[in-house]
């Protein structure tokens, strides 16, 4: 048990520092940047936004595990509800990015008259439904008992968090289902599209993104669709039972932490667009922290120079 919650713990805060920062960098770059305010890229934003949020209060359960405080489901809950309906949020998300792909690809004029902000509205709106109907699900069906660790999977009661768990994998199977649909979709456009120059151009634009997010496609399998795959096996076979369950419910988390961490660094190596304004944001980081650091040192030197006991010194040396 304390190999378990050591090895939970460590997952949380080490794979948590490297997502804080590469999400908090997608955030800024989405905010600062004009190439980034497309809709793909506002979703991509705020994808980003929601991960950040979940690796925060994954953070309040490794420090709950350090300091060793019994956790029960209701206050767990409580506590937990921004995050209970933000994890939420973004597994549709992910299927927004999804969706967004297949439908530049399928619909491009469709997708390029429409307005931005009724877009990303449309988006966002049937996930932000989602995650409040699960919330309320939670709290109308609480059953208040001890659990190892507050999270989602323990911090739901079992039977909304069974529910919970198959729709998650629903969502996944249809992230995958729709991710495959816009692969064999553009393949076809550009191969058997018009002769138009700007069409072609076009696909093999939105086919350079779709090689990036073809990555994204393996590195989800292996993050969120692993995390909640595992749960529904152990719950559907009867693993081990009641015990069993609970450990596959608090390990979960890992993988749940990897998919929280990862795109920041997944842009960086594959998008030569996310890369470029990375860089430059990291640049402009440094230079800011080189440049208080002159100034801190500028005023010191100051400081010292028109201080009056430097020229009580300076005036004793010269009368001697």
């Amino acid at each position: 048990m304390m190999l378990q919650l050591a090895v939970i713990t460590f997952g949380i805060f080490g794979l948590g520092t490297f997502g804080i920062f590469g999400n908090l960098n997608i955030i800024f770059a989405t905010l600062r940047s004009k190439e980034l305010k497309s809709k793909c890229g506002i979703l991509i934003g705020i994808l980003g936004f929601c991960d950040l949020t979940c690796i925060v209060f994954e953070w309040q359960n490794a420090a709950r595990l350090l300091l060793g405080v019994q956790s029960w489901r209701l206050s767990c809950f409580i506590f937990m509800t921004p995050y209970m309906f933000m994890i939420n949020f973004q597994s549709t998300m992910i299927l927004a990015v999804a969706l967004d792909r297949f439908f530049a690809i399928m619909f491009p004029i469709k997708c390029r008259v429409i307005q931005t902000r009724t877009y990303i509205l449309a988006m966002i709106t049937p996930g932000a439904l989602y995650g409040v109907g699960i919330v309320i699900a939670g709290y109308v069906y609480m059953i208040d008992e001890p659990i190892e660790v507050c999270n989602p999977p323990l911090g739901f009661p079992p039977n909304v968090s069974i529910a919970w768990n198959r729709i998650t994998i629903s969502i996944n199977f249809a992230v995958l289902f729709v991710y495959l649909c816009a692969i064999l979709g553009l393949k076809y456009k550009v191969k058997f599209g018009d002769g138009n120059g700007n069409g072609k151009s076009y696909y093999r634009h939105q086919q350079a993104i779709m090689k990036n997010l073809s990555v994204m496609i393996i590195f989800f399998i292996l993050s969120w669709f692993v995390c909640h795959a595992a749960v529904l096996i152990v719950t559907l076979f009867n693993f081990g039972g009641e015990a069993m369950l609970h450990i596959a419910q608090s390990t979960a988390v890992i993988p749940a932490m990897l998919c929280y961490s990862q795109n920041f660094y997944i842009y960086f190596w594959r998008s030569d667009m996310y890369r470029s304004i990375f860089k430059k944001q990291l640049l402009r980081l440094v230079k800011c922290g080189k440049h208080s650091s002159q100034v801190y040192t500028t005023e010191g030197v100051t400081s010292k120079f028109h201080s009056p006991s430097f020229y009580s010194s300076r005036g004793t040396e010269s009368r001697t």
